[in-house]
């Protein structure tokens, strides 16, 4: 009697672990289930930065984890992006994607630990934000087509300013010289704020950036904006033309904001995550983050179309560094 009782004990304990396995097991599997770490290659404060953390905050409402923001600074982008690459691909390390980290790097530096297009895997891009051409105040051009003319009956003459080599402002402005056949100097600035000292100044006669950092300038009527490089017109400056309405068809250089993670993140943490910050770019407070930074949103993305974009700005972005032999230390 009692070796029954002891063998049917037995038995409804195994059988008890036999059910509650796999319940345990898909419970272990579930992500996320602790701490998301998303890494922002970029110092506190700026455009990226500021997105990771809306972000950040919408994604622990929606997904029940804490999501950490880790300013990884450096190599312009990369040495964040590579920290990424090297983490375990299980969907607590991610990182905010830009276009230096995640497609220059590759064709500008002469060396880079990692392939952005190989060992990162594309989660969703968030948004684009077009870079804008200015001029000083006092610029005899009103326009591009006024620059461009002078600039093809005096090559060389005028030069135009950039955040830095590399950067999505120095690509902008390479690529205008190769559409409109005009040739520029290239004066390389340390960040926002200088260009546009360089600008007011009239040390330069152009500059390229993005339009958040100089938006209250142009507004102000201490720069003025003479294109956006979109396919598009920015609602932040709504009377600016775009490339193809200044006779430039193809002049689009974006900043973009995008999530990526390390190389074979799974599928189901890649559907998870996408479909959550979709959410969230189409909420009313995502909708104004991203105004607020001059950002145009990508409602619906999903990863493949991120791929496919990188892809494309690989080989616009690997044209015009090669034309131009932009190198940067």
């Amino acid at each position: 009697m009692k070796k029954t009782t002891r063998f049917s004990a037995w038995f409804a304990v195994a059988a008890a672990c036999l059910l509650a396995g796999p319940s345990a097991a898909q419970a272990q599997d579930k992500w996320p289930a602790r701490a998301i770490k998303l890494v922002v290659p970029y110092p506190p404060g700026g455009g990226a930065d500021l997105v990771a953390r809306s972000l950040g905050e919408a994604l622990y409402r929606r997904l029940e984890q804490p999501v950490i923001i880790d300013n990884r600074a450096g190599g312009t982008g990369t040495i964040g992006a590579a920290a990424v690459v090297k983490s375990a691909p299980d969907g607590y390390t991610l990182l905010l994607n830009q276009p230096g980290p995640g497609v220059t790097a590759l064709y500008t530096l002469k060396s880079l630990s990692y392939n952005p297009l190989r060992d990162l895997t594309p989660v969703i891009l968030m948004g684009k934000a077009p870079i804008v051409v200015l001029a000083p105040a006092n610029s005899p051009f009103k326009t591009l087509a006024d620059l461009v003319k002078y600039a093809k009956a005096h090559p060389s003459e005028l030069n135009y300013g950039t955040p830095g080599i590399g950067t999505a402002g120095h690509i902008a402005g390479e690529m205008l010289q190769q559409l409109a056949g005009v040739k520029l100097n290239h004066i390389p600035y340390k960040g926002s704020a200088s260009t546009a000292n360089g600008l007011m100044s009239g040390q330069i006669a152009l500059g390229f950036d993005t339009i958040p950092p100089n938006l209250s300038l142009v507004q102000s009527g201490r720069l003025h904006a003479l294109a956006v490089a979109s396919d598009v017109r920015s609602p932040n400056l709504p009377e600016v033309p775009h490339g193809a309405e200044v006779g430039l068809p193809g002049f689009e250089v974006y900043t973009w904001y995008a999530i990526s993670g390390p190389a074979h993140l799974p599928d189901a943490v890649i559907a998870t995550l996408n479909a959550a910050t979709n959410d969230w770019i189409a909420s009313d407070e995502g909708r104004k983050r991203l105004d607020e930074l001059g950002i145009l949103p990508q409602r619906g993305g999903s990863a493949q179309a991120f791929a496919a974009f990188l892809q494309a700005e690989a080989r616009k972005t690997e044209a015009v560094v090669k034309a131009s032999n932009i190198v940067s230390e």
